[in-house]
């Protein structure tokens, strides 16, 4: 004889299924609309979005691979020594490229595209002049001046002219900061970032005669750098903690190509130098 199942009863029974199910597996079932939702929208609130990681991914690619170059000597095309610095320099940042293209907004796609073709063979090729062409320089201004626009960082300029840095504050604030070199001079200038020892306290421009002296156990510790032909502006991005850190032009003065040394002395000792503070939380 069949039974007819009132409404009731169905509740009923699955609610018992449903316990049942709960007390097998050891752990409370997620009721939809109730436990669940709560739980994606707090992880979708935490997690960040597409154009954080952006961002954040362009300062890795900043901070990647800087001191290889700035150890040598990229006048010297050909040499062995440059070759492999150069190969290491797209080494590190191949990775950081490659997953940044993949997540590149169409404004920017072309760009990123490029610099990968560019790490692809610099990485193989070590050639040095694909640091300073064309292509590398037009890439890096479009994701340059779409970072300015989206990321939200504090940002400082400062003018470059043959003789001196100006518009640098005595005082930055920490965490992650933009920093454009805009080159007023005749000649090419750079803008080389560099922590200095916490045990230093003399000038930053002292710290720099000491080395001029050999003394290489002063040396700071350089974290990024921006180079800037006559009538250009270039940006560089970085993270800062507190302390204190020093500016320089390392290239020799009257520089008018990135493959030829200038005739004059380093540009810092021409007063292409400065330093600013970094404070600590309170």
């Amino acid at each position: 004889m069949n039974r007819r199942i009132t409404g009731s009863a169905l509740v009923r029974t699955v609610a018992a299924l449903v316990l049942a199910g709960a007390a097998g597996c050891g752990s409370a079932v997620p009721m939809p609309g109730r436990d669940a939702a709560p739980v994606a929208d707090a992880a979708a609130a935490t997690a960040p979005s597409r154009a954080e990681t952006l961002c954040s991914s362009w300062v890795d690619l900043e901070a990647s691979g800087g001191n290889t170059l700035l150890g040598v000597n990229l006048t010297w095309v050909g040499q062995e020594r440059v070759q492999r610095a150069v190969r290491q320099f797209w080494s590190l940042r191949q990775p950081i490229l490659a997953s940044m293209h993949e997540n590149a907004p169409d404004e920017i796609r072309d760009a990123t595209q490029t610099m990968v073709f560019l790490a692809d063979r610099g990485a193989v090729d070590g050639d040095p002049t694909l640091l300073w062409s064309p292509a590398l320089k037009e890439a890096n201004r479009s994701v340059g001046e779409y970072m300015l626009a989206q990321c939200g960082f504090p940002h400082v300029t400062v003018t470059a002219t043959d003789s001196s840095f100006s518009g640098l504050p005595a005082e930055l604030p920490g965490g992650t900061l933009a920093i454009t070199l805009t080159n007023r001079g005749r000649y090419i200038h750079q803008l080389v970032v560099s922590r200095i020892d916490d045990d230093l306290s003399i000038p930053y421009t002292d710290v720099l005669a000491l080395l001029d002296d050999g003394n290489y156990q002063t040396a700071p510790v350089k974290l990024a750098f921006t180079n800037a032909e006559p009538g250009e502006s270039t940006t560089v991005f970085l993270r800062l903690e507190p302390g204190r850190y020093g500016v320089a032009d390392f290239f020799t003065g009257r520089t008018t190509r990135f493959d030829v040394a200038g005739t004059g002395p380093p540009n810092y000792r021409s007063g292409l130098v400065g330093e600013f503070g970094v404070a600590g939380d309170g």
